[in-house]
């Protein structure tokens, strides 16, 4: 049977891919639950005092007397300048924003800002005294344009409310103290039970504590509580993102149905994501936009993004530049930076207008989006809307693939492989190259069973190769999957078998790779893995051929085509 020596051409395609990679950007994506420590007080200035809070704040409005700006406002407010240091001035003064009666304790909060970023400030007062009782902080390191989207004054009312800022006290111990217990009803006594959970629950994973208590608390919510699609969604994404438990897609995407046919809109684009991925589920684009527009209809800034990229891609709908760019352009409003870069992304690969992709992905950049950041290295190193600088391409690269943005782990990689503003060393190019492996990357899946296939930067192991290139064909890898065929063929790193390599080398030439192509021609000629059919040979060299592999040029010349 006939040996495939591939190795010139093997070295050929691996420069040829390491050199055109493009950068693809957040693609569809769900919002991680953030925490961060508590900001240092006297460094931070009261600037603005009024805010969207939660259903459960909204329910007490009318009998406290409280008025509550809506998000429109708040994005405007901000934009306007309203809340600037002139009048703000006093770094002692505690505002409030809604006095909110519940028995006889006033809850208080506060918009923080030190010089680029903002917190949010909750204070729990008695109504007769004034007295402290409690007091929170969260998400002391988010820009404006978080602010602006209203999320995290939204965060902040599980908290606030009977919650983390009073969680030794329960309702009980409040009521008897209350000059007026007729103010709480037994439906608000059960919203705020439900809060007390999902707050206790929140500020576990807050502090990375015990899963399991993560999950008996979310466990202990009603499940027509407002708050129950809030914990469902938060056990989904655990399970999602292995945080604390092992990844279960399966579980995941069951939360995130629960949840989103609760209204959650948040985990209507999970479970939007989970369709669109076939994770956990079954994939299916249809169903994917379905739950994808439902996030859309509630304005969920996550549902905007990726509803646009369905639109842009065709995944599910038909294709639309116009409705994209909307719904982009919203989520953009709303602060989400991943969707200025899905937006240059547009500008890049459709209108071919890089200089206007350079400022969208620089926009990104500038407010610490890390694809934003791997987006500009990528521009330099082509030269796309900017001057051609491998350097600052480097360094792009490093503080994205720092951040585990992989396709940067891998343009890391890249550039210590080839000296791209950085000096050669093969050894740090593998260990990038890993890092994006371990990380699902494909294509550094890929490049590192290069590196294992001909020992560069790492001893020489053809079973390593063969393990990561498989790990890649099965995302869909073309030049993995032709890899994958060629070993089964050969009986390299793996038992040979001319099935399996007939399978992968026809997945690969059906993606258009050219030794895939070539490949899939032997196995129909010579009739290995697959029943022998010289047409259907002569017809794969051919395809090869077009794109200039020599391989099949040559079979195809020994038989005088």
């Amino acid at each position: 049977m006939k040996k495939i020596i591939l190795s010139f051409l093997f070295i050929f395609l691996f420069s040829l891919t390491l050199s055109a990679q493009s950068f693809k950007g957040q693609r569809l994506a769900v919002p991680e639950p953030s925490f961060q420590n508590a900001p240092d007080d006297e460094k931070w200035i009261p600037i603005f005092v009024q805010g969207q809070l939660t259903s459960v704040l909204q329910n007490y409005t009318d009998k406290a007397g409280v008025k509550l700006i809506d998000r429109q406002n708040i994005t405007q407010c901000i934009k306007e300048q309203k809340f600037s240091e002139k009048a703000f001035i006093d770094e002692n003064t505690q505002l409030e924003v809604g006095k909110l009666v519940a028995a006889n304790y006033i809850v208080s909060i506060s918009i923080l800002k030190k010089k680029d970023t903002y917190a949010v400030d909750c204070r729990i007062n008695d109504a007769e005294t004034g007295e402290a009782v409690g007091r929170a902080f969260r998400n002391p390191n988010c820009t404006a344009d978080y602010l602006e989207n209203g999320n995290l004054i939204n965060d902040m009312g599980y908290s606030l409310l009977l919650g983390i800022g009073i969680s030794e006290r329960d309702l009980s111990e409040l009521k008897s103290e209350s000059n007026n217990p007729t103010l709480i009803t037994e439906e608000q006594k059960q919203i705020v039970s439900d809060n007390t959970n999902l707050a206790k629950g929140i500020s576990i994973e807050r502090d990375n504590g015990d899963t399991n208590q993560v999950i008996a608390y979310y466990d202990k919510i009603s499940t027509d509580s407002a708050m129950s699609g809030e914990a469902l969604w938060r056990l989904g994404w655990k399970y999602y993102s292995g945080e604390g438990v092992e990844i279960d897609y399966a579980k995941a995407a069951e939360y995130y149905m629960k949840s989103a046919q609760s209204g959650y809109a948040p985990a209507q684009n999970a479970i939007g994501l989970s369709y669109y991925e076939g994770k956990g589920v079954k994939q299916n684009y249809t169903t994917a936009v379905y739950w994808l527009k439902k996030a859309v209809e509630q304005d969920e800034e996550w549902g905007q993004n990726n509803l646009g990229l369905c639109y842009l891609d065709g995944k599910g709908v038909e294709i639309n530049y116009n409705k994209a760019i909307e719904l982009l352009n919203k989520s953009i409003k709303q602060g989400n930076t991943h969707a200025l870069v899905n937006l240059g992304n547009y500008y890049k690969d459709v209108k071919g207008d890089y200089i206007s992709a350079f400022n969208l992905y620089k926009k990104a950049a500038d407010r610490n989006d890390e694809f934003g950041i791997a987006a500009l290295g990528i521009c330099y190193h082509y030269g796309w809307g900017i001057l051609k600088d491998d350097k600052k391409a480097f360094e792009y690269f490093e503080i994205a693939a720092k951040r585990d943005v992989t396709n940067s782990q891998v343009w890391l990689g890249m550039c210590y492989s080839n000296g791209y503003g950085t000096p050669i060393n093969e050894t740090l190019a593998v260990e990038w190259y890993r890092k994006a492996a371990k990380n699902g990357d494909a294509m550094g899946q890929y490049d590192l069973g290069c590196n294992y296939y001909i020992g560069k930067g790492v001893r020489k192991d053809y079973n390593q190769a063969f393990f990561w290139w498989l790990k890649s064909a099965e995302q869909g890898n073309a030049d993995s999957q032709s890899w994958v065929g060629t070993c089964y063929y050969n009986g390299t790193g793996v038992q040979k078998d001319y099935n399996n390599s007939f399978y992968w080398s026809l997945k690969a030439a059906e993606q258009g790779n050219a030794q895939g192509q070539y490949l899939v021609g032997i196995c129909y000629y010579y009739g290995c893995g697959t029943t022998l059919n010289i047409d259907k040979g002569v017809y794969w060299w051919k395809k090869a051929a077009e794109q200039g592999n020599e391989y099949a040029k040559y079979e195809l010349r020994k038989l005088g085509l």
